[in-house]
């Protein structure tokens, strides 16, 4: 009796030890993203993700490494399922826990409000937080905002409500929303100017015909307010 004709070929270890770089990477951007999103949001307001880090030597050589990643781990899994498994211990945790961080870095910034909405709501930033998601056409953050005891028409630190936001932004269904929980349909902020105002001046039609059509006027403010 003969020996076996095929033996199966085992993982390229080198393909585990390459990984270990870009999962560690990938693994620091996902922290710093999620810090971004939850404890330095709940601090100090919205934010905008990523800036810092697009405006960093260091940030920018992570970002570029983990696009180069994609170099690596597609092979990666390619083999994988051919030699079915990653070569024991090693690689297994090296590719989940790219896994594990790239899925992370993929959850939008309204999730991770929506998940903390009890958090956001009670925070001194909590105008800030209805404005943005209206802006940001996120139904589901303003009802569960509003929901959580933010007043319809609280005020950003622009002195703008949701409603100036979702105006400007052509966000026809949080209009209607914000306008069935009895926003102010004709607030005016700092600036002297009303939601229907910032919807004309941003060529919202739907959204300003929207507006006059439940008796909101056209006001805008004086220079020396602007």
């Amino acid at each position: 009796m003969t020996q076996g004709t095929s033996t199966s070929r085992p993982f390229p270890r080198f393909l585990a030890l390459l990984g270990i770089p870009f999962s560690v990477i990938a693994a620091l951007l996902a922290i710093r993203l999620i810090w971004e999103q939850t404890v330095l949001t709940w601090e100090q307001g919205p934010q905008m993700v990523g800036w810092s880090l697009m405006h960093d030597e260091v940030g920018v050589v992570a970002l570029v490494a983990l696009w180069i990643s994609f170099l690596w781990i597609v092979p990666t899994l390619v083999m994988g399922i051919v030699r079915r498994g990653f070569g024991g211990r090693l690689g297994t945790v090296v590719v989940s826990l790219y896994a594990i961080s790239v899925l992370a870095l993929l959850v939008p910034y309204s999730w991770w409000q929506l998940a903390f909405t009890s958090k956001l709501a009670h925070s001194p930033h909590a105008a800030d937080f209805l404005t943005v998601a209206a802006g940001g056409g996120h139904e589901a953050n303003v009802k569960a905002l509003l929901s959580s005891g933010v007043p319809v028409d609280a005020e950003s630190y622009s002195g703008s409500t949701a409603l100036h936001s979702a105006a400007s932004t052509g966000q026809l269904g949080v209009c209607r929303l914000l306008l069935e929980q009895g926003a102010d349909i004709n607030k005016i902020n700092r600036s002297g100017d009303s939601p229907l105002a910032y919807a004309e001046s941003q060529g919202r039609t739907a959204v300003a015909d929207f507006l006059r059509a439940h008796g909101a006027k056209s006001i805008r403010g004086t220079v020396d307010l602007r």
